[in-house]
């Protein structure tokens, strides 16, 4: 890497900055950009390896622009989705999906995008309901998929970040005649009942409860899915998680009497 590819990476993030609409179909490329610099930048034997054949002076110089392009300038890649049009949003969070998936792939596997998109969620929940639910049925295959992972320590990853997203979003009131927090859930009910992994099950239902005892009084047809979890739990064969998802059940008709 020379100092004409890091110029290159300085003026396709400052046009990410100033220009988003621009960027159009591009943001697969500026989102691989920002994976690869973060990537060189935390991983010391990557720095060295993308410099071989610069003179100290040069690479020092290199890496020292990489670090200060990682910082801000990234990290503003992501700010700024917020003021993406409705189209191009759902566009950015596929984008950052596919990437998060070639990360997932890697030897060892990366969360830095997949981290991100909990991020960006964050930011573009108040979005119309509308719009929120097309960007959620791309993120919903990603964290199933995600939370599968062969490394248990990635699924339990994915998994504790649906249950950020899930409390984020269940302090949304839920509007009569819609149905999204059962969306929101859905993937804890994929999992579930997917999983080999009694970790990764006794997780999901430790989820599950926390979610309840923060947001009882904000659940509507997030109820389904809560028992469909529940009753997955029961027929488990660790006794654990079984002797949990009978006390939460009780738990539940406590809650919700004190809420009605």
């Amino acid at each position: 890497m020379r100092s004409k590819n890091v110029e290159a990476l300085r003026t396709l993030l400052a046009l990410a900055d100033t220009d988003m609409d621009a960027l159009q179909d591009a943001w697969n490329a500026v989102l691989e950009c920002v994976s690869r610099l973060e990537y060189i930048t935390s991983v010391p034997s990557m720095a060295a390896t993308v410099m071989q054949g610069s003179n100290q002076i040069s690479r020092d110089s290199v890496v020292q622009s990489l670090k200060e392009l990682s910082g801000k300038p990234a990290e503003q890649v992501f700010v700024n989705s917020v003021k993406l049009p409705s189209d191009s949003i759902v566009e950015f969070f596929d984008g950052l999906c596919t990437i998060s998936a070639e990360e997932l792939k890697q030897t060892p596997p990366r969360v830095f995008s997949l981290q991100k998109l909990v991020e960006i969620s964050y930011y573009n929940m108040a979005r119309i309901r509308l719009v929120w639910a097309r960007i959620w049925s791309v993120l919903a295959q990603h964290f199933i998929a995600a939370g599968s992972h062969h490394d248990e320590k990635v699924a339990m990853y994915a998994i504790d970040s649906l249950r950020q997203l899930g409390m984020k979003y269940l302090e949304r009131a839920e509007l009569n005649k819609f149905t999204f927090q059962n969306d929101i859930l859905k993937p804890f009910v994929i999992l579930m009942r997917n999983s080999r992994s009694e970790k990764i099950r006794g997780l999901i239902v430790d989820c599950i409860v926390q979610l309840i005892k923060s947001k009882v009084g904000s659940i509507k047809s997030g109820w389904r899915c809560v028992f469909m979890i529940f009753t997955a739990a029961a027929d488990d064969e660790n006794e654990y998680i079984v002797e949990s998802a009978f006390e939460n059940v009780e738990q539940v008709g406590v809650y919700s009497w004190w809420f009605c």
